[in-house]
């Protein structure tokens, strides 16, 4: 999930009966409870408004569309956490998405949607301590971001999920859309579930979880400053729900993704892979073959560069390209190259970004379509 520069903070502490006072509260005397590791609850509100214009060609037509980034959509947020004593935390999260006219949904000639849809994005309580956390509710599992850990700062932009900009736009005369056959194969998303995360050693931290109708995956995250490199990696195992509202079907999927950056430099590489064994595609429903059960693959890679360009903040650019083999039938191959800049204003909460991108693919037993090219330019604001 997307983290937050800035946030509203309103700190609640029982003064009365934590001080053991009975007259008004003294400076002193405040510094004292605030600073006690176990009296303090804390609620923070927090969010973000991504919009940008969209323009996407199929080959036969184009359209323009104003539309809510779905690298990244419109959301906002409370989070709860207090101290039970100095060893043990708990916490709250309650995430909501306002998402209108999403990116990855949107289609040449059909008309905006601009009645959004208030959904909710995390409904979980957790505790947290020498042992670990563990997460109830609705939030993310723990595969959730293993084939999208990306250190580029181009994320909002373009990442590893490449349908999540124009991922609904139709390859001319096929009935295919861009998502059908471009998955980055990333863990199960938020789901109900129950989740174990260890205490991290050496930048490592491993993750399980266990949501409704035997669904479980488990995750291996690593984080850490090597000299002037910062690296971060994941892999992990999912047993996804075969009628996922991605609208993929597979049995168990393989993924990861390693991302490091030269602090001196700027420049940075990210690399992503995985593997859905058993998919039976065909979603589209136009090619007899389809629902002909098989392993399917994709690999990404990109190149990056953070440069301090000015004294407004960083200023970061990336190439990307992504390829699948085997979505939607067995034997298609898909292609997607990407560029993308994103202009990072320090201290205040605001990107401007601008990303294009390139979609071809070969289809099994069919005429190959045209290609699709798609451009956004937008901003995210954080609150």
């Amino acid at each position: 999930m997307t983290k937050t520069n800035l946030g509203l903070t309103i700190s609640l502490f029982a003064l009365g009966s934590a001080a053991g006072l009975s007259q008004p509260v003294q400076a002193a005397d405040l510094d004292k409870v605030i600073h006690d590791c176990r009296k303090g609850v804390d609620l923070k509100v927090s969010g973000q408004i991504n919009q940008a214009l969209l323009y996407a060609d199929d080959g036969h037509e184009s359209d323009i569309f104003i539309v809510d980034n779905d690298n990244s959509s419109t959301r906002f947020r409370f989070v709860g956490k207090g101290q039970i004593n100095c060893d043990w935390q708990v916490g709250t999260t309650l995430e909501f998405e306002w998402e209108s006219n999403s990116t990855g949904d949107i289609k040449i000639g059909q008309k905006d949607s601009v009645d959004g849809k208030l959904k909710e994005r995390k409904v979980e309580l957790w505790f947290k301590g020498p042992l670990g956390k563990l997460s109830l509710g609705q939030g993310d599992a723990a595969s959730n971001g293993i084939a999208e850990v990306d250190l580029s700062k181009t994320g909002v932009a373009a990442h590893s999920s490449v349908a999540s900009m124009a991922g609904g736009i139709l390859f001319f005369g096929t009935g295919l859309e861009i998502k059908d056959v471009s998955p980055n194969l990333d863990g199960s998303g938020r789901l109900n579930r129950v989740r174990y995360d260890t205490p991290t050693f050496a930048g490592f931290t491993l993750s399980t979880s266990y949501s409704d109708n035997n669904l479980w995956d488990v995750a291996l995250k690593y984080a850490q400053a090597l000299g002037d490199f910062r690296v971060a990696g994941a892999i992990g195992y999912a047993n996804p729900d075969p009628q996922g509202g991605d609208g993929l079907d597979f049995a168990d999927i393989y993924a990861g993704s390693l991302s490091i950056r030269h602090a001196p430099t700027g420049l940075n590489v990210t690399v992503a892979a995985g593997n859905a064994n058993n998919y039976n595609g065909g979603e589209t429903g136009f090619r007899a073959a389809a629902s002909v059960k098989h392993d399917a693959q994709v690999y990404y890679a990109k190149l990056g560069w953070l440069a301090d360009l000015s004294n407004i903040g960083h200023t970061a650019f990336s190439v990307d390209y992504q390829k699948t083999n085997d979505f939607d039938v067995k034997g298609d191959k898909f292609h997607s190259y990407g560029a993308a800049i994103v202009q990072n204003f320090e201290g205040v909460g605001v990107e401007i970004y601008g990303a294009a991108r390139w979609h071809e693919v070969d289809l099994t037993g069919v005429p190959d379509p045209d290609g699709i090219f798609a451009a956004m330019v937008g901003s995210r604001i954080k609150f």
